[in-house]
């Protein structure tokens, strides 16, 4: 069952620890960082606005995500194979954004985030009127979308920054992205209690569309790298 699914992940994840531990070089770091230069990281304007934008985003997205599954789970028409088919696609399209960022990003930086929130949110929205085949597609569309603004904004935070302090600026945009998904997922629990699954698809699309809102409000003048 599940609980032999999460053991086998769990030895691999401690195979993959002790592999790590073994081969690779042990290194010293080179810089002290201070709570004073985390301060003048965050006031960055660049991070500060990435950290905005991703912290609302994440939210819009959680409050759907989080609670997908057992959605799906309660459509009739849908089974369990259909749900697992979903959530693999979800996943696997992130291969095909990394992709498309590689390959559109240089040229085309604005499109391509426009896009990837409009789709998001699109997608979001979307969920509770697709059917067995549709919800296939859109988890596609939306797993893409998902991933290709974790990839573009972990680069601009890494790039706005001196390159000493650009592990802290991802620091500080994967705990923004781990405090959407808590967010979604508290907001999103609220939600279903008080007014079941559809509502959450209803509230996470319109997260989405109000960071797209603050997108062009916030990067208007932005300068892509």
């Amino acid at each position: 069952g599940w609980s032999s699914a999460f053991l086998f992940v769990a030895l691999l994840g401690l195979l993959g620890l002790m592999m790590s531990a073994y081969s690779v070089k042990r290194s010293e770091s080179q810089i002290e960082i201070s709570f004073v230069d985390a301060a003048g990281v965050i006031r960055n304007r660049t991070v500060l606005m990435i950290l905005i934008l991703t912290a609302v985003f994440m939210t819009g997205h959680n409050i759907a995500y989080s609670f997908l599954e057992g959605y799906l789970d309660s459509l009739p028409s849908i089974d369990a194979l259909d749900i697992s088919e979903s959530l693999l696609v979800f996943g696997l399209a992130g291969l095909f954004s990394s992709f498309l960022f590689a390959v559109l990003y240089q040229k085309h930086p604005r499109t391509l985030i426009i896009t990837a929130i409009i789709l998001a949110a699109v997608s979001i929205l979307a969920v509770p009127i697709s059917g067995k085949f549709v919800i296939i597609v859109v988890c596609f569309i939306w797993g893409g979308s998902i991933t290709m603004i974790n990839i573009i904004f972990q680069k601009e935070a890494m790039l706005s920054v001196e390159r000493t302090y650009a592990p802290l600026a991802t620091a500080m945009l994967s705990g923004t992205i781990n405090l959407g998904i808590a967010l979604g997922s508290l907001m999103g629990s609220v939600l279903v209690d008080m007014s079941g699954y559809t509502v959450l698809y209803l509230i996470g699309g319109c997260l989405v569309i109000v960071s797209l809102a603050y997108y062009f409000i916030a990067f208007r003048t932005f300068t892509y790298r």
